[in-house]
């Protein structure tokens, strides 16, 4: 099996700078490549979350991932303190803190805002850079979706990664509700026309769970190799 790229570490830059004037107010983002880590040290509590047998390529990614988390804490002042895991590897956010991680290709990307304003937050970063069996669009696209993925056939690889990480940044959110799962059948995907917006609406069953919405909206951002989406409930 080929090795999986890296994401470009100079484009992962550029979305540090582009992003955060699109983000809700009162939200921080962070972003971090495996070759900023730099001299960052996981907190002895967050160190305690690994397993003893987690191998070098799980550690890295934890500490990328907290590395980002605790990034997009300082941009909104509330670095308060370790962003420990739940019990099904979720991210426990210091005081009244809510938010989400995401990592792939050697780099990370989180989002946190003040439970006083957003419900839940999510974010999803993926790679656009390996090829992609056409055949997954059958498990994550609902039929309305498919017709969107081939209406322009050029697109169909992007447009799929564009489709499962909005999905996966509802799920994110919606995790935090605690109970609720969604499968990627449970919702449906609407974009705008320059593909930077996109609107999920759930099925009337999963949102009358958990007090869900039954529409939420988020942001898509497409660079060389990468691809980004984030939401927030408020």
């Amino acid at each position: 099996m080929a090795k999986k790229r890296e994401l470009d570490a100079e484009v992962l830059s550029a979305l540090r700078q582009e992003v955060p004037v699109f983000l809700p107010r009162g939200t921080g983002l962070g972003v971090i490549h495996s070759a900023n880590l730099g001299n960052f040290v996981l907190d002895p509590l967050e160190a305690d979350c690994l397993s003893r047998q987690a191998g070098e390529k799980r550690r890295t990614e934890f500490a990328l991932g907290r590395a980002a988390a605790h990034e997009a804490l300082s941009r909104i002042g509330l670095d308060s303190g370790p962003v420990l895991k739940g019990k099904r590897g979720e991210p426990l956010w210091p005081g009244n803190v809510t938010g989400s991680i995401s990592h792939k290709g050697g780099a990370a990307v989180a989002l946190a805002g003040s439970r006083n304003r957003f419900r839940w937050l999510g974010i999803d970063l993926e790679s656009d850079l390996d090829p992609i069996s056409p055949g997954i669009a059958r498990r994550i696209c609902t039929s309305v979706e498919g017709s969107w993925l081939y209406s322009r056939p050029q697109l169909v690889s992007r447009r799929i990664r564009m489709v499962f990480s909005a999905k996966e940044s509802v799920f994110k959110a919606v995790n935090q509700a605690g109970g609720v799962f969604l499968g990627f059948q449970d919702m449906e995907l609407s974009w705008s026309g320059d593909e930077s917006c996109f609107e999920a609406r759930l099925s009337e069953r999963k949102s009358a769970k958990g007090g869900i919405p039954r529409t939420m909206a988020g942001r898509c951002f497409r660079r060389p190799g990468v691809i980004m989406t984030f939401l927030a409930v408020s």
